[in-house]
């Protein structure tokens, strides 16, 4: 799944097709970092034709390690907005203005399969 929408926040599309086993390339912008989790393989330089060609060509040989865990991730998101209103979820809280220090951190419990 390949995604050059520069408009797009977080659609459904890159949960659909994770879940679905498809691997996905997405620009570095807007949250999709965050989405990520700045997996460097399979989000490219927005406006970049190369970054992009060079990733996708590289996707479309063989499944991505983290195939999964954005869909995995996104299955829990209404028990994350639960804690959040019973108050027992400020980690997930992204109310205010500093909603952006968490895109750097990491996000999944990520175990990297060798080659």
């Amino acid at each position: 799944m390949f995604n050059c929408a520069l408009q797009d926040w977080v659609s459904n599309t890159v949960s659909e097709a994770d879940a679905c086993g498809a691997n996905v390339l997405y620009p570095a912008y807007r949250s999709f970092p965050e989405t990520f989790a700045n997996d460097p393989d399979r989000l490219y330089v927005p406006w970049s034709i190369d970054d992009a060609e060079n990733k996708l060509t590289n996707l479309l040989n063989k499944p991505h390690h983290n195939m999964g865990l954005i869909s995995d991730w996104n299955n829990g998101t209404i028990d994350r907005i639960v804690d959040i209103i019973e108050g027992n979820g400020e980690q997930w809280n992204r109310a205010g203005n500093r909603y952006r220090d968490h895109v750097a951190g990491s996000k999944y419990a990520v175990v990297k399969i060798e080659d």
